[in-house]
């Protein structure tokens, strides 16, 4: 008698443990439903690089598909955009002017203004949460840095002295 109760047993939680796996989702399930959440439905751009004229340059698109806007137009490489968290301003690298530049136009692709000007490489342009700042890589000092540079005065200054890249704010 002892033999079934313990299959019994035995039976039931192979039935309660083949249940809990069943309705449970997958953790990479799970982080993109909870990042989509987080996305506000409307009047939210997108930028992204893209080669559809044979040449790498800057897009924007809304977060529903629609209004897809080339913002670049050069012969040159432009790449690394990010879209400031108050939505009006694009950083971007571009080799247009022949080294690795930190850019910066509005929304609109309008008013290009260079914000780094030297020969080293500079890359990965990230926004402060206060839309007036900016992170990013140059090896102006021989290898990969972290700077944050104030995109109105161009004030900037270097905030690693060791070798370290993609910075987020």
């Amino acid at each position: 008698m002892k033999p079934n109760i313990l299959e019994a047993v035995l039976l039931i939680a192979v039935i309660v443990l083949i249940l809990i796996i069943a309705t449970t989702k997958p953790v990479a399930q799970i982080e993109n439903e909870r990042s989509f959440v987080d996305i506000p439905v409307e009047n939210q751009k997108i930028v992204f690089v893209s080669v559809i004229d044979g040449n790498s340059e800057i897009y924007s698109i809304n977060n529903d598909g629609t209004d897809l806007r080339r913002l670049t137009n050069n012969s040159a490489i432009d790449k690394d955009p990010s879209i400031s968290p108050d939505g009006k301003k694009v950083a971007f690298v571009s080799l247009r002017d022949g080294s690795a530049e930190i850019y910066m136009m509005d929304s609109e692709g309008n008013g290009v203004k260079r914000l780094t000007n030297n020969t080293a490489v500079d890359s990965e342009p990230v926004w402060a949460r206060d839309s007036k700042y900016i992170a990013f890589v140059s090896q102006i000092d021989g290898n990969n840095q972290i700077y944050v540079m104030n995109t109105e005065t161009l004030e900037t200054r270097r905030v690693t002295d060791f070798l370290s890249w993609s910075p987020s704010w």
